[in-house]
């Protein structure tokens, strides 16, 4: 007995949280869907040291479209959060890592090589009605975010 009503409410968990964050990525994608206009942020540097190399405004293409449903589905090391002048999360975007370049050399199949990259471009797109005071980058650490840079934005 004990067994069937603990199955019944796992059932019931299980399917409450498909159904909830099915529901949310369906907002997101509406929401998205409405936007036409975006900003293109592009950032330089290494995950301690970052800088905004420029911000222009883009009219929505396929190149976004793919990008933001990339950033959605993407299972991440780094995240950029936009935060308003009131340091709240206005927008967030997966990155995965930058950071590290994996090469591979013919001959050398089974070798990891990796090389850090002092030097990565990072390149998010948001809404244009966004109006972000700081850029922050968070790596993700035993499933907790923690801030690695921030960058305020002049305009």
């Amino acid at each position: 007995m004990r067994k069937n009503i603990f199955f019944a409410f796992s059932l019931l968990l299980f399917l409450s949280t498909t159904i909830s964050h099915s529901a949310d990525n369906s907002i997101i994608a509406h929401q998205f869907s409405q936007v036409q206009d975006f900003r293109e942020l592009k950032l330089i540097g290494s995950e301690r040291n970052l800088r905004i190399s420029e911000i222009n405004s883009v009219k929505r293409n396929i190149k976004i479209d793919k990008l933001l449903r990339k950033s959605m589905q993407r299972k991440t090391d780094y995240l950029i959060s936009l935060e308003d002048d009131e340091d709240q999360v206005i927008y967030r975007y997966a990155i995965g890592n930058p950071f590290v370049i994996h090469l591979q050399h013919i001959g050398y199949e089974d070798e990891i090589s990796r090389v850090i990259n002092q030097n990565a471009e990072i390149v998010i797109y948001y809404p244009s009605t966004l109006e972000p005071s700081s850029v922050i980058l968070k790596k993700t650490i035993n499933e907790k975010a923690v801030t690695m840079d921030r960058v305020t934005i002049m305009e």
